[in-house]
């Protein structure tokens, strides 16, 4: 039998399947030939993706089953229920997979538009159609609705800020500290951003916080690993003090590198004269890489850490300086800690931003 022939055979079965073995069979059958005709380099992509068009229909069967026979949830044993097997079925449903047909269902029926966006997405890239990658792009664009709505909710809030302990200015730091008095700093705590266009920021951090930080308190920076280096060459009349580290949930890949990178630097350096922790504390910090729903390429980070470094290297109602603000992360860490702050940022919008979210 030719491809199409097969192809059309497969749509015929989707078409009448009905009992739940069939339509796991059919299921299990199409992603095995979808992958075998995807190899196929004679076959064209479209082809493949008809493929995942009748899977997809295959999982929303699967849904409308589970509705029917199991409202409330999935089921990953197999049914013990006399009166309900006689008319469903034996076989069990893994409560991951009954989530994701449901889902996809749902979709489909209040939110058609954002479905056909996601398939034609899909279609349209390296990736092949089928009902797992249709799900990861539905929750990934769901995702991104749901971080703009806040952000535009942030926004609105932004004239309701009245936190006296909190300040945000709109400036560049280099030159707003040009205001600060000298050795008036009880922590500066930041994360600047990676690029190599960048690195000239770390040169007029350390500058900033000679004069700034009151004496043997600290400087404490996020940071990749591409440039460190760079950075630790640059002029500074700081104490290197420790390297601590943020343990990545999920590892991104470092493409000018081909590196999985699995953790990130927090570089802190102290003002002299050289003065020890009163605390012991451990130098790697986990981290919910889920939490960062706030910020675009990754440059911005979730408030806990934050929280913890503020706890270890400062007190309360300490005067602390976020020189590079961002989404507020440090100020919010900051309110949360019972610190007073000052933070800068150059983005009018994310000024507005850091003013509702700590509205």
């Amino acid at each position: 039998m030719g491809e199409l022939a097969k192809i059309d055979s497969f749509r015929r079965e989707v078409a009448i399947a009905e009992t739940i073995e069939e339509i796991q069979l059919l299921r299990d059958a199409g992603e095995a030939y979808q992958k075998v005709i995807q190899k196929n380099k004679g076959i064209a992509k479209t082809k493949v993706d008809e493929i995942g068009e009748y899977l997809c229909e295959v999982e929303e069967k699967e849904a409308d089953w589970l509705n029917q026979f199991y409202p409330h949830g999935g089921i990953n044993k197999y049914n013990k229920d006399e009166d309900s097997q006689k008319e469903s079925s034996s076989m069990p449903v893994a409560p991951k997979e009954s989530a994701r047909a449901r889902k996809l269902k749902r979709v489909k029926e209040k939110n058609p538009e954002l479905y056909e966006q996601a398939k034609e997405k899909i279609k349209s890239s390296e990736e092949v159609l089928n009902p797992k990658t249709l799900y990861k792009e539905i929750r990934k664009e769901e995702k991104k609705r749901e971080k703009e709505d806040r952000k535009n909710e942030y926004k609105k809030q932004a004239e309701k800020f009245t936190e006296s302990d909190i300040k945000i200015f709109k400036d560049d730091f280099y030159e707003f500290s040009n205001g600060i008095e000298d050795n008036s700093i009880d922590l500066i705590l930041t994360d600047p951003p990676y690029p190599g266009e960048y690195l000239y920021l770390w040169e007029q951090l350390f500058e900033v916080a000679q004069r700034i930080l009151k004496p043997s308190s600290f400087l404490i920076a996020y940071s990749g690993q591409m440039y460190l280096d760079k950075i630790f060459r640059m002029k500074n009349d700081l104490i290197y003090y420790w390297t601590a580290n943020i343990i990545f949930s999920q590892k991104p890949l470092i493409h000018g590198r081909n590196i999985i990178n699995e953790w990130k630097p927090i570089l802190i350096f102290q003002k002299p004269p050289f003065k020890k922790l009163n605390n012991t504390i451990a130098d790697t910090i986990a981290f919910d890489y889920s939490e960062r729903d706030l910020h675009n390429k990754n440059w911005g980070q979730t408030v806990k850490p934050f929280e913890f470094l503020i706890n270890n290297f400062s007190e309360p109602n300490d005067l602390i300086l976020e020189p590079f603000a961002g989404t507020g992360t440090t100020l919010l860490a900051c309110k949360n800690t019972k610190r007073r702050c000052l933070g800068i940022e150059i983005d009018e919008e994310l000024v507005k931003l850091i003013k509702g979210r700590l509205s």
